[in-house]
């Protein structure tokens, strides 16, 4: 998802107050076909490779050349269904806000019933 200020906002930065008002201050586009690969695969690698688990996000920025560059990870991205980012991009991706959760706590669920098996 590509995250772009509107008018005066874009000199602030993506900011909490910025995100909090983002149905005036921010526009959210969904990433092309090819840019969502790219995105993806780069995100995972980060993902798997800091051993995060469960849910979070990654944060990237594509170059002038449209190459993904990873920026940082955040291992406990905000959930508020109404201005978090993975809610809305969520939304975007026209799912709700439950199957969200509910995502989380499957994920949970199976590493936490692996995790028993293996030290019972």
């Amino acid at each position: 998802m590509e995250i772009v200020l509107k008018g005066e906002y874009h000199q602030e930065g993506y900011t909490y107050l910025n995100k909090i008002n983002y149905k005036e201050r921010v526009e959210y586009r969904l990433a092309s076909p090819e840019e969502e690969a790219l995105c993806g695969d780069l995100a995972l690698e980060a993902w798997r490779g800091l051993e995060c688990r469960d849910c979070g996000r990654i944060d990237l920025k594509m170059d002038a050349q449209g190459v993904p560059n990873f920026l940082e990870v955040n291992p406990l991205a905000g959930l508020n269904p109404h201005y978090s980012d993975l809610p809305i991009l969520t939304r975007l991706k026209g799912h709700t806000y439950a199957d969200l959760i509910a995502l989380i706590v499957e994920s949970a669920t199976e590493r936490s019933n692996k995790s028993a098996s293996v030290s019972s």
